[in-house]
């Protein structure tokens, strides 16, 4: 699930979305039972831009963006990063060898 942030320092759990989710789990799993639903962590999923949605394209940066040998940074991958994400493992390991 996603849910925008203003303060990129607040990772409190807004534990009033169960209801939301369990109405979906028990879309294809009616007898689930709720209570086993609990709040575990947040994280910060990093975006290019969240109003330009044609900018909204993952980013991967190497050495020769940052100078730092070895270190592969991927920013911003979501969809059609999340489905490139094979595509992008060999890219990265070809950045490696």
């Amino acid at each position: 699930d996603v849910q925008w942030i203003d303060n990129p320092m607040d990772y409190s759990v807004d534990e009033s979305r169960k209801t939301d989710f369990v109405v979906e789990i028990k879309k294809y799993f009616p007898s689930f039972d709720s209570d086993l639903l609990k709040p575990s962590y947040t994280g910060i999923r990093p975006i290019m831009d969240n109003k330009d949605k044609s900018m909204r394209d993952f980013v991967i940066q190497d050495q020769k963006i940052h100078s730092i040998p070895k270190l592969i940074n991927l920013y911003g991958i979501e969809s059609p990063g999340l489905t490139s994400s094979l595509a992008i493992a060999r890219y990265v390991k070809q950045l490696l060898e």
